[in-house]
């Protein structure tokens, strides 16, 4: 998987640079394929729920919110921004109840319909759309393909350092009632992971470009966080499924559960990549 994410940056960066696409257009095509298996496992888990969800509206609510947030800095002006955003949402919420609704002449239910297109609209696709807002968020707001990159492998690599450092040294539960393998010593270890490897991507920045480089004081610092929101994110995933009483999102991927198990935690970081990078001194 980090290898095939590295190829897709790669492919993102060259295209980007020669023209040939739209910077961060071909990362906004590979998000839009996994959406479609992530819209498929929302679908379950809220059919295990509620015991009616639409794949198919769930896949259209996700894709509009990527969409609109990739799009959104290419638009005239904020107004028209914001408006087409307020179109979007009333068009998911009339889709849902519709589909959900109005065929079978059925009054039930219709507010988790609608809540639930929302939630894919928001949890699926206006939150990955940050990185690609990242990407074409104009002059000062768009990076490289490769600092997308970085964050989301910093974040993940709290997922390593938790889980070696729990497994020989946790003895402290973290949530017993909501994720039992989890401990603190898991989660400090974790996030210390995290912390060093922003500072060697820091590091391997400043080589390339020292005129913006971070300092390593920042990378630490915004290490720790990511590290710590990263965790944050799978206790939210684990909390829906136990809610729905799932144990994975799905099988689709073998050692791993589904698609969302592995995209859990970049997700909810999102917001927190766009802050710290927008905001981080020299970048």
């Amino acid at each position: 998987m980090v290898l095939g994410l590295l190829l897709l940056i790669w492919g993102d960066d060259r295209l980007g640079a020669s023209g040939t696409l739209r910077p961060g257009l071909l990362l906004l095509l590979a998000l839009l394929v996994v959406l479609m298996l992530a819209s498929v496992e929302l679908a379950a888990l809220l059919r295990a729920k509620f015991g009616r969800a639409h794949a198919p509206v769930l896949y259209l609510a996700a894709a509009a919110g990527a969409i609109a947030t990739y799009a959104g800095p290419q638009m005239h002006s904020p107004r028209t921004a914001g408006a087409a955003l307020a179109t979007l949402v009333a068009g998911v919420m009339l889709t849902a109840f519709v589909v959900h609704s109005y065929r079978r002449r059925d009054c039930e239910g219709a507010a988790a319909a609608g809540g639930s297109a929302l939630l894919a609209m928001g949890y699926l696709g206006v939150l990955p759309g940050l990185y690609l807002l990242l990407r074409t968020g104009g002059p000062g707001v768009a990076f490289s393909p490769w600092v997308i990159a970085a964050a989301v492998m910093i974040t993940k690599s709290c997922d390593i350092g938790a889980y070696f450092t729990g497994r020989f040294l946790g003895r402290h539960k973290l949530i017993p009632w909501l994720s039992p393998g989890k401990t603190v010593e898991g989660l400090l270890g974790g996030m210390a992971f995290s912390a060093l490897w922003a500072v060697i991507f820091v590091q391997i920045g400043a080589h390339f470009a020292p005129d913006r480089a971070i300092p390593w004081w920042y990378a630490a610092l915004a290490g720790l966080l990511l590290g710590f929101l990263g965790q944050v994110g799978d206790l939210i995933a684990s909390l829906l499924k136990r809610d729905a009483g799932l144990k994975d999102w799905a099988k689709t991927i073998p050692g791993f559960g589904g698609v969302m198990d592995v995209a859990d935690s970049p997700l909810l970081v999102a917001p927190a990549v766009y802050w710290l990078l927008t905001l981080a001194p020299a970048a």
